[in-house]
């Protein structure tokens, strides 16, 4: 009968259907697995430069600054107004930091309501690094005249918790010290013993030169210049070691504070075998020098001359001073190197000078420098910068009123979205307070690219810490996606032989 299909060409007919419809999965998951291997591939590698764009910390610590403190608790000069402004409007280089910085500029009209002259000696603390101190940077003036001013440096190092303001406090003034750091065990006045070591080698290969030595850290502490490495013997020093690298020639040097100590000395090759001593010559010669000076001479190659000429040398002494009882205390020894890191170390750095304040007579004292920020970009796509600045060191003085504050926001991030304090938009980049009475709460306040900080931008940085993963985590995505084709591959070729 026309239009009839028999039973058997049915089946065949469906078995060729189910094995075309076969052939187009297998090849279409094929096809599908293959691109997206390609897609993950041209993800990670468009984010490659994005990655690398963004190789800098995503977070920047800063110190807050303060009011200017009265050196004296009891001053009753009363301040009748402050303007303080922060300026962003410029580009100013201003350490190793991340954040834009600001030229601050606290301004202070300040009257002396007694029927006597006053001699106020006044202070002000901030944190900052030997290195990244800029005291160019740095203008006091009263009644528009600039005045000198000392630097006094806080020998401890300052402590990093509560860097972002919150709890931070500058204890006064810090710990000023108008007198060298003495110890009652080693005297600093008087010269001390240098050893003075060169070492000339015969082959051209580098070899390593070891002194070993026993001393008693009660008696006894080296500073020891030239070497690499060192051990201690915690059996009251027996058994300790200092190492250096030599290459052709090298000259070394052991200053001693305190008793004189016994060494020898050995040279190895770099199979780590003891060489003869006729291999090399060693030149061995005892000085004296002032510890003082010696210690000064060092530092001042080691940090710019702009700030060691306006530190007397008691002061610039004093970082370093500490560092060296502190890190010898066990050991007995300590690398030269070591004591002048103390220069990179933040610590409080404070600023004193003197106002004479006429009876029942008011002036314009001023302080300006440079602030950098806290840079935070962990949760948002574009960075947050963050500025605190203590209010609470003013209610110190006999009286405080009239706070205006101005701030010139920068071009990178000019909104301010986030303050403690209510500041108003005036204008574009300026926002402005006024407060008749000092506030309760420090000043702190945050900047943005934009007017805030959307969900976007928080599910944006949340992608692009994805593919930074992602980035370091491609070869092993593309082996797993490879094994996965060649898995569902095998899986149809399997199912179609059966």
């Amino acid at each position: 009968m026309v239009g009839m299909v028999s039973k058997k060409d049915s089946e065949h007919f469906s078995q060729n259907i189910c094995l075309t419809i076969k052939k187009k999965l297998r090849s279409g998951v094929i096809y599908v697995m293959k691109r997206f291997v390609h897609l993950i591939i041209i993800f990670i590698m468009a984010n490659a430069i994005f990655v690398n764009a963004n190789s800098a910390p995503s977070y920047w610590e800063a110190y807050p600054y303060s009011e200017v403190l009265a050196v004296d608790k009891d001053c009753p000069v009363v301040v009748n107004s402050e303007h303080l402004t922060f300026d962003f409007s410029q580009d100013y280089e201003y350490g190793n930091n991340f954040s834009p910085v600001a030229r601050v500029n606290a301004g202070y009209e300040m009257m002396n309501p007694t029927d006597g002259t006053l001699y106020v000696q006044m202070a002000f603390p901030f944190v900052a690094s030997l290195t990244d101190l800029s005291v160019s940077d740095i203008a006091i003036r009263v009644d528009d005249e600039t005045i000198p001013y000392e630097i006094y440096i806080d020998p401890d190092d300052a402590d990093v918790e509560g860097s972002d303001g919150e709890g931070f406090s500058y204890g006064g003034v810090g710990d000023i010290l108008k007198d060298p750091i003495v110890s009652e065990d080693f005297d600093l006045n008087n010269d001390a013993k240098l050893y003075r070591l060169k070492v000339d080698m015969d082959s051209k290969e580098d070899v390593d030169f070891k002194i070993n030595f026993n001393v008693n850290p009660q008696k006894t502490r080296l500073i020891v210049s030239g070497f690499n490495g060192g051990s201690y013997g915690y059996s009251d020093g027996e058994g300790s070691s200092i190492s250096a690298r030599i290459s052709n020639s090298e000259a070394m040097e052991i200053l001693i504070l305190g008793e004189d100590f016994e060494f020898t000395y050995e040279v190895y090759s770099n199979e780590n075998k003891k060489l003869p001593k006729d291999s090399y010559n060693i030149d061995i010669i005892q000085d004296t020098a002032d510890p003082g000076e010696y210690l000064s001479a060092a530092i001042r190659q080691d940090i710019r001359a702009d700030i060691s000429n306006w530190i007397s040398d008691d002061q610039l002494l004093a970082p370093y001073v500490s560092r060296i009882f502190r890190e010898s205390r066990v050991t007995g020894f300590v690398m030269l190197q070591d004591v002048l890191a103390a220069g990179f170390t933040d610590r409080i750095i404070t600023l004193v000078y003197s106002v004479e304040f006429p009876a029942q007579e008011t002036r314009r004292v001023s302080v300006g420098y440079l602030s950098a920020g806290v840079m935070d970009s962990r949760e948002t796509t574009w960075p947050q910068y963050s500025y605190t600045y203590l209010l609470s060191p003013a209610q110190n003085w006999a009286d405080f009123a009239n706070l205006d504050i101005e701030i010139m926001t920068p071009e990178e991030a000019p909104y301010i979205i986030k303050s403690n304090l209510e500041l108003t938009a005036d204008g574009r980049n300026r926002y402005t307070a006024s407060f008749d009475a000092l506030p309760k709460e420090e000043l702190s306040f945050t900047l943005y690219k934009n007017a805030k900080a959307t969900f976007a931008d928080k599910v944006q940085k949340k992608v692009s810490k994805l593919s930074y993963a992602l980035y370091f985590l491609w070869p092993v995505l593309a082996i797993i996606v490879a094994a996965s084709v060649l898995f569902v591959g095998r899986a149809i070729t399997r199912r179609k032989k059966s």
